[in-house]
């Protein structure tokens, strides 16, 4: 069923990308949608990155990081963990709504839980 939402979304947002391509929000989504399809890894990264880029934390320090937080997610839907965590870390380096408890608390991050830098990266931001 994940699927067919996934592929839903995916055409909705295909053509909101169309109608106003420098929207980051519709990037960011667009990144997370084909990440949870599978098979368009390098898709999901791209758009995620999109996302990052129209809306940079330079740019607007309240909800940039809104961005690389989901790009963070497209990383580790895609299963690339390394550059999901260097995006944590420069999140928690920052202002921002992300804090070691909620990596600690949310699911999304548990394919990290083994990962020797999340791991240190908990213990080094409590």
């Amino acid at each position: 069923m994940a699927q067919h939402y996934y592929q839903s979304a995916v055409a909705i947002l295909e053509e909101k990308v169309a109608e106003d391509p420098n929207d980051c929000r519709f990037h960011s989504a667009l990144g997370k949608a084909y990440a949870g399809l599978g098979g368009r890894e390098q898709d999901a990264v791209d758009e995620g990155k999109l996302g990052v880029k129209y809306l940079p934390v330079e740019k607007d320090a309240n909800n940039g990081p809104l961005h690389l937080d989901d790009l963070a997610r497209i990383y580790v839907m895609v299963g690339k963990y390394d550059e999901a965590i260097d995006i944590l870390q420069r999140l928690l380096s920052m202002p921002s709504e992300l804090t070691v408890p909620w990596l600690r608390l949310d699911p999304v991050w548990d394919p990290l839980r083994d990962h020797p830098r999340f791991k240190k990266l908990l213990k080094s931001n409590k």
